[in-house]
């Protein structure tokens, strides 16, 4: 593995084990998880649904080719978590205080640092640099 190339894959690396470990989280139903979910009413529906998003998020950060599409898909994940988590607690849950939302904000900085490693492979910037190029 090149050098260039062993930053950009311990950043995704780094991400995926983020979202494996929320999907830890929800998957032993974590007393702090189950508490998030039963004050939005959303125990059994919101957990399953999350836990396959989460899991194929990883999965997808973890393919170069497609890395970027897994940081989108983590940056609407993570989003919606906090807005629900903002709605209901505001930024500290009872009993793990602010770790879970500083938890969510960190997995959306590295979803972005993803989309930024990784921007000359999305679908749009190729296109954008292929007019650039036809029109010089």
């Amino acid at each position: 593995m090149k050098t260039d190339q062993i930053f950009p894959f311990i950043f995704r690396l780094f991400t995926a084990g983020l979202f494996l470990m929320f999907f830890y989280l929800h998957f032993t139903a974590n007393p702090n998880q189950r508490h998030i979910f039963f004050s939005i009413g959303r125990f059994f529906f919101s957990r399953g649904n999350k836990d396959v998003a989460e899991i194929i998020t990883a999965i997808m950060i973890l393919i170069p080719p497609i890395a970027w599409l897994g940081a989108i898909a983590g940056i609407i994940f993570m989003s919606g978590a906090m807005t629900y988590q903002l709605s209901v607690y505001g930024t500290t849950v009872p009993g793990n205080g602010s770790l879970l939302f500083e938890l969510e904000l960190t997995a959306i900085a590295c979803c972005f640092g993803i989309l930024w490693i990784h921007r000359k492979e999305i679908i749009l910037g190729k296109m954008i640099a292929h007019i650039k190029s036809r029109l010089n």
